[in-house]
């Protein structure tokens, strides 16, 4: 799982609810993950360019992110439309 985040208080607000929600437990209910996927650990981006290169760099080994969060606002390192597309 990948959150995409420039404020370190929003960062550690989305760990929080992230982990009072259950979100793999929901996830995985829904069967949008394989139980084999352990999505319980998350990365942080601390801005665009550095979700982009994550994103990347996974795709690369193809070791995908099961989910991204990302804030819509985030610093605008990279147009927003590259961020959102395949790298």
């Amino acid at each position: 799982m990948l959150v995409a985040e420039d404020n370190k208080v929003n960062q550690e607000v989305v760990l929080r609810m992230l982990k009072l929600e259950d979100i793999y437990g929901m996830l995985l209910a829904h069967r949008l993950v394989s139980p084999a996927k352990d999505i319980t650990d998350v990365t942080v981006a601390k801005d665009g360019q550095e979700a982009y290169e994550l994103v990347k760099a996974s795709m690369e080994e193809r070791n995908y992110f099961n989910l991204i969060f990302m804030d819509v606002q985030v610093r605008p390192t990279l147009p927003k439309v590259l961020l959102l597309s395949n790298p």
